[in-house]
């Protein structure tokens, strides 16, 4: 199997596990914490990736020089996880599953500021066209829930950074165990003080819901970070888009979301912005050092 057929197939997984994460997160409700979810999330994650490590040999702290790269990937990542569980409980699975899907769409803009590459003549057009549609689904003055709506673009924010970081640490050789140790480990970390202190007993569909929430994380991690070790992204991360139709059947199935027609309209238009990108094959290899770098 080709390497990018590969990296495909785990993309496709990912963004599946992603839409399961996205409705378990949502249908065990707000009765639990926001960090009891976290922590729950992780757990079952880091005991698996602890075991796998120790089976294999792989020294659990990874080499030396991407140590910091990781730690600030975990405390990064796991303000996004938190900012990402808030708004998907508030706004409708379909709004936040596209929402969290602008991440490309930071990415560009923070190799452009901070990375000072110059924008590609379809990048400018692409970005314009994805700003729009985000301002579609958002429409600020109109929308009671423009909080969450911001919320969320913040949490794909932070994801775009922590996607960097990724890249970076698995250019420099990194074990996909190891990375997803640290991430897995540090939100652990991170939640554990809030889920003793507020820790409200789960009823057993709110323990399913936690369980499956664990199992789609592994699996995400894992996929995520194999598909980016297979081929560019600009091969293959518009296939990631999979997950808001997925996420918008499953609300539809599940409880009657229907995506409002401006929601519809920004999901085509952001999507567009990310085609546009990746059908110019001349722009390829920009858009891949703008995704991760």
């Amino acid at each position: 199997m080709k390497n990018k057929t590969k990296s495909l197939l785990y993309i496709i997984l990912d963004s599946l596990a992603v839409a399961g994460m996205l409705f378990f997160v949502k249908d065990i409700g707000r009765d639990i914490p926001i960090f009891e979810k976290i922590f729950f999330k992780n757990i079952l994650c880091v005991i698996v990736v602890f075991l796998l490590l120790k089976i294999k040999k792989i020294p659990i702290l990874g080499s030396r020089k991407n140590r910091k790269a990781m730690i600030l990937r975990g405390f990064v990542g796991g303000m996004a996880v938190y900012l990402q569980f808030y708004t998907v409980s508030l706004l409708k699975l379909s709004d936040s599953a596209v929402l969290l899907k602008t991440v490309p769409f930071f990415i560009t803009i923070i190799a452009c500021l901070f990375l000072k590459e110059k924008l590609t003549p379809i990048q400018i057009p692409a970005l314009i066209i994805s700003f729009v549609g985000v301002l579609f689904i958002v429409r600020p003055g109109y929308n009671i829930q423009l909080v969450p709506s911001m919320i969320a673009l913040l949490s794909a924010f932070l994801a775009a950074i922590s996607y960097s970081i990724v890249k970076h640490v698995k250019n420099n050789n990194e074990n996909t165990l190891v990375v997803i140790f640290y991430f897995t480990g540090i939100n652990l970390l991170f939640s554990l003080p809030m889920t003793v202190m507020d820790y409200h007993a789960p009823d057993p569909h709110q323990l399913f819901d936690l369980i499956s929430l664990g199992i789609c994380l592994f699996i995400g991690q894992f996929a995520l970070t194999k598909a980016y070790e297979y081929a560019p992204a600009s091969e293959v991360s518009i296939y990631s888009y999979f997950t808001v139709l997925v996420a918008s059947l499953i609300a539809f199935a599940v409880w009657g979301e229907v995506p409002n027609k401006f929601t519809a309209i920004g999901a085509v238009l952001i999507i567009l912005s990310s085609c546009l990108i990746y059908k110019f094959n001349g722009f390829k290899k920009k858009m891949a050092v703008s995704y991760y770098n």
